[in-house]
């Protein structure tokens, strides 16, 4: 069983102090950097690098990425509607259980939407209302899986923008 985050940083600041003494004695640094980074891989991943399967994934992004999404306020057969229809995608991890999406506005302090214990690689959220005007840009999302019942690392943000309240009711 790999060791816990708390236990692994615990070994690093011991393992530090080693390299400073190592560093005082010995000149060559090409042979202790080697060493550094050998242990700093086994200290973070838990075993040593390199594996697959100590390495959880990180999904990548597919959409939205720069693209601008619908705002709510739309028009069908029925006539306008007032719920604002988001889909996001990413990749498949190989091994993973189910994704963690994070949206948030680049002002907001709590998220937009923060959905644990999704299934698959993709999620269209419907949502009452509608986005205004003055929050169209500066949208961000992104993405962590969970494999073998530990949350990976989160992907990078992307963003987005959303059309101008009433732009597909017309």
């Amino acid at each position: 069983m790999k060791p816990s985050l708390p236990e692994r940083i615990i070994v690093l600041v011991k393992i530090t102090r080693l390299f400073v003494c190592l560093i005082q004695k010995d000149k060559d640094m090409n042979k202790i950097q080697s060493l550094i980074t050998s242990v700093l891989c086994i200290i973070l991943v838990g075993y040593g690098c390199g594996k697959s399967s100590d390495v959880i994934c990180i999904p990548t992004l597919i959409f939205p990425i720069s693209d601008t999404l619908d705002n709510g306020v739309w028009h069908d057969s029925t006539g306008c509607k007032d719920y604002m229809e988001w889909t996001f995608k990413w990749k498949a991890c190989s091994g993973a259980s189910n994704y963690h999406l994070y949206v948030i506005h680049e002002n907001a302090l709590n998220p937009a939407f923060d959905y644990r214990n999704i299934g698959n690689t993709s999620v269209t959220i419907y949502e009452g209302g509608w986005v205004p005007e003055a929050n169209l840009n500066g949208w961000k999302w992104k993405v962590r899986a969970r494999v073998d019942g530990q949350w990976g690392e989160w992907s990078e943000w992307r963003t987005f923008s959303v059309e101008p309240p009433g732009s597909d009711c017309k």
